[in-house]
């Protein structure tokens, strides 16, 4: 899914005119199915991400009763996991919509 959404969004940020309305018209096609997909999708990956971000949170919950640091190493891999659980796709759905 990642790779398709990734070409639809390359696909409305690089082409002109004519060819982009092409593109958008195929959205409204047997009445708008193709926008109901991506509200799926968006729905589906929106809640992937609060997932993570709840496990996240409760690790950094966690990692300071302990008396841990968060130092941006471990920033960095809390959005990784992010990104993972499938931020990037949303993010690329959000573009499109």
């Amino acid at each position: 899914m990642e790779h398709v959404c990734s070409i639809i969004a390359s696909m409305l940020r690089n082409l002109k005119s004519q060819q982009r309305s092409r593109l958008l018209n195929k959205f409204t096609e047997n009445d708008c199915e193709k926008v109901d997909r991506l509200m799926e999708l968006h729905f589906k990956y929106l809640e992937a991400v609060q997932q993570a971000d709840k496990r996240i949170e409760g690790e950094k919950h966690e990692m300071v009763r302990r008396g841990e640091i968060l130092d941006d190493a471990m920033e960095d891999e809390f959005y990784l996991r992010r990104l993972d659980a499938g931020l990037f796709v949303l993010q690329l759905i959000c573009y499109i919509m």
